[in-house]
Parts: C-alpha cells; sequence; structure tokens
C-alpha cells in the first residue's frame, strides 16, 4: 500500500551529519543528540516515585479485535477500566528496521528478526488523540504539529511523531540528574491531565510516569538516528502460553 507522503518540515541536519528520505513515513537520517548518561537509571527509579494507574479488564488475548464499541467505550471510561483489546505504543525506528513491521500487526509482532517494542511499552485504550493532547500541552500551542505522517492498514495504524515534538519530548529527560527530569516531565503532565477527561483511576502520577516513558524512549533512540512512531492497534499478549509435555 502506498503510504500518503509527510507533511510538516524535514528534521534539519546537525552540522557533520546527513539525512535522507527513503522509508514510507520520510524517515530522516539526521542525527540529534538530547538523552543523558542517567537515563536508565532515571527510568528504573520511575516505578518507586510516580506511582499511579487505572484498573483494567483483565488480561485478555484480544489480537485481532477491533476494541469494545462506541457505548462500552464510553462506559468503561465513565467506571475508571481500560479497553485491554487496543494499546497504543511509542518507539523508534529507521528505515531498515521499519521494514520488519507490518502497520497492521505493529511493532510487538515483527515479520522477521527482533521486535521493534517490547509489549510491556504497550499503554491499552490510549488514543492518538490524547497524543496530540499531550503535544498541545508540552508546547502551549493547541494546533501543535503531532504527526508528520500516517500509514493505516487495517486494524492498525502507524504514526511519524513530528521531528519538532518527539526532540521536544525527548528533552524533558536531558538533565543527568532524576529530580531535574522530574521538574521537566511534571508540569507537561499537570498541563496534560487538565486537558481531558480521564478514566476515574487515572491519577497524575500514572501521566507523569507515561510521559517519562516516552520522553526516555525517543531520547534513547533519536540520537541513534531514529524517528519517533506512535502505532495503535489490536494488543498483543505480554507472555505467551504455551502448552507443556
Amino acid at each position: 500500500m502506498a503510504a500518503p507522503a509527510a507533511t510538516g518540515s524535514p528534521r534539519a541536519s546537525p552540522p557533520g551529519t546527513s539525512s535522507s528520505c527513503r522509508s514510507p513515513l520520510g524517515h530522516t537520517c539526521a542525527r540529534e543528540r538530547c538523552g543523558s548518561a542517567a537515563l536508565h537509571q532515571a527510568r528504573a527509579g520511575t516505578s518507586r516515585r510516580w506511582a499511579g494507574g487505572r484498573t483494567s479488564l483483565g488480561g485478555v488475548d484480544a489480537r485481532g479485535r477491533a476494541g469494545l464499541g462506541r457505548g462500552a467505550r464510553a462506559l468503561a471510561h465513565r467506571l475508571g477500566v481500560m479497553d485491554m483489546s487496543v494499546a497504543l505504543i511509542v518507539f523508534t525506528a529507521d528505515d531498515r528496521m521499519l521494514r520488519r513491521m507490518d502497520p497492521a500487526t505493529g511493532p510487538c509482532l515483527p515479520v522477521q528478526g527482533r521486535p521493534l517494542a517490547s509489549r510491556h511499552l504497550q499503554m491499552y485504550g490510549d488514543t492518538f488523540e490524547e497524543v496530540e493532547a499531550l503535544s498541545s500541552a508540552l508546547s502551549g500551542q493547541p494546533e501543535a504539529s503531532t504527526f508528520a505522517a500516517t500509514v493505516r492498514v487495517a486494524p492498525g495504524e502507524l504514526r511519524r511523531l513530528s521531528p519538532t515534538f518527539a526532540s521536544a519530548l525527548a528533552a524533558l529527560v536531558s538533565a543527568s540528574t532524576y529530580e531535574e527530569q522530574e521538574r521537566s516531565v511534571l508540569p507537561v503532565a499537570e498541563r496534560w491531565h487538565s486537558s481531558r477527561s480521564w478514566p476515574r483511576g487515572l491519577e497524575l502520577g500514572g501521566l507523569a510516569l507515561r510521559v517519562h516513558d516516552w520522553a526516555a524512549t525517543l531520547a534513547e533512540g533519536l540520537p541513534k538516528g531514529r524517528d519517533g512512531f506512535c502505532w495503535r492497534g489490536p494488543s498483543v499478549p505480554v507472555y505467551d502460553v504455551t502448552a507443556s509435555k
């Protein structure tokens, strides 16, 4: 399937680097360094410092299902539960890595080789509209550019993050200490939390943890010449159950 042309400005290449645009989503090879040496220590400590989350409907193998109907989703939202049959994942990849992925099934189920993203990165029930709200909360602009290109292959949808949004989000964890990263992330999470109506069980701490994890994922991948992506579609079971003989 032919992909639509990417929109928005291409990522500028820093001095001494080159860029190209060969992938269906307009991937560029420019390298933008915005990670931190203490990235992994910060991610390891986040779960202890930022508690919060929401009740789930249970571990359901819903691969291939379209998700809950509109009425069921509205009821689940009011009850503070999430649609476990659909997941959203933020990850990074270059054009070579994207060839291992089918947009219909997502980065956790590669066509060949290793997955592009861990199954543990799945955010159940999240939507592209919530990511757009985060982009606005980060930039302070209601019409902030969030996505640069889209590929839809039912039942999945893959969107490339705009270079501006991806770099700004990654910069939240560019500081070398956890406390500095926390001071950068929390105000963004607070604006994001107040901008939308969330399921009852989702607290500010859960959103702060999400912002930090997405920022850390981008900060780790962008310096390697990868672009940021957001995929949404049928969730993948975190654990595969096999019968023993």
